[in-house]
C-alpha cells in the first residue's frame, strides 16, 4: 500500500466508501472526496511520500463516533501542488482505528478529533480536509494486513 511510484493525479472526485458506527450499528454510504498522497523529493532525487490527504466534498459526519474509509483509489501530487487554502486537520496516529474488513480500510476516531479541536478553540464543522502522515497510515495498514489477513 502507498508504494513510491509516479501516478497521474486523480482529476475527478472519487466516491469515498464510508462506514460509520453509531450506537454499535454499522452504516455504509458513499461520500464524494478526493484522496491524494502528497510527495516531496529526497536530496538524492528519490520520491518521498509525506501526507495522505482526504479532501471532503460533503460535510464530515461529526455526529458519528468513528468513520472507516476505503483508502483506494488515490492520486499523487507534488508538494508544490498542495492547496493550503483549505481548512484541514491533522489526524494523529492515536486517532487512527483498525478495521478487519481489509488492508485498504482505515478508521478515524471522529470523537477524539473533535475533542482535540475543541481544546484549541476550533469548530469541527469548519474542517474540509484530513491530513494523515503516510508513515502513520502505513503502520496501521501493515498491522491490519499482518493481523487480520
Amino acid at each position: 500500500m502507498l508504494h513510491q511510484n509516479k501516478c497521474k493525479p486523480l482529476k475527478n472526485h472519487t466516491k469515498l466508501v464510508l462506514i460509520t458506527l453509531k450506537d454499535g450499528q454499522k452504516k455504509q454510504n458513499d461520500m464524494k472526496a478526493k484522496m491524494s498522497v502528497i510527495y516531496d523529493y529526497e536530496p538524492d532525487g528519490r520520491q518521498r511520500n509525506m501526507w495522505f490527504v482526504i479532501d471532503f466534498r460533503e460535510p464530515i459526519p461529526w455526529t458519528e463516533k468513528a468513520m472507516y474509509i476505503k483508502v483506494v483509489p488515490f492520486g499523487y501530487k507534488d508538494v508544490y501542488e498542495f492547496q493550503d487554502d483549505i481548512i484541514g486537520c491533522s489526524v494523529l496516529l492515536e486517532e487512527l482505528l483498525l478495521m478487519h474488513k481489509g488492508p485498504e480500510y482505515i478508521g478515524v476516531n471522529l470523537q477524539a478529533i473533535q475533542d482535540r479541536l475543541t481544546i484549541v478553540g476550533m469548530e469541527s464543522i469548519q474542517v474540509e480536509r484530513f491530513i494523515i502522515q503516510v508513515v502513520d497510515l502505513k503502520e496501521v495498514l501493515s498491522f491490519v494486513e499482518t493481523t487480520f489477513i
